[in-house]
């Protein structure tokens, strides 16, 4: 159910349509499980290590998508993977994937069903940008 964002610290004036903790791990070769405070708004997806912290990062929906991932990663049976042009804070564009874990395979579904729905709504917003 969407809420204001007000609701939510640092995601100021935006329409937050699902947020939550998941498991997150970076691309790199020695990359570490991480909880990740998520939040999902209207126009991006932004993460931080808790809920009352500044996001650590933010991803523009016209930047992303999330895959299912059929197999067990690391042990970890719910997991998406979110494909994206990543801007950071510094407004560095960098091109890499995430792999991020869920509670179980209902929760994992609705995650990838929520961030693909905002997806092509801020797509319609603005067609002209390519995934």
């Amino acid at each position: 159910q969407a809420k204001m964002a007000k609701e939510t610290p640092h995601v100021a004036q935006r329409l937050v349509t699902k947020e939550g903790t998941l498991l997150a791990r970076g691309r790199g070769m020695f990359s570490t499980w991480k909880k990740r405070y998520f939040t999902l708004s209207d126009v991006d997806l932004h993460y931080s290590s808790s809920w009352t912290k500044p996001p650590s990062g933010k991803i523009p929906l016209t930047e992303i998508w999330a895959c299912p991932v059929p197999n067990t990663i690391d042990g970890n049976d719910c997991c998406f993977i979110l494909k994206q042009k990543f801007e950071n804070l510094s407004a560095k564009i960098v091109l890499r994937d995430m792999v991020v874990s869920c509670a179980n395979q209902v929760e994992c579904e609705q995650w990838t069903d929520a961030i693909n729905a905002a997806v092509d709504k801020a797509q319609k917003r603005a067609p002209n940008v390519l995934l």
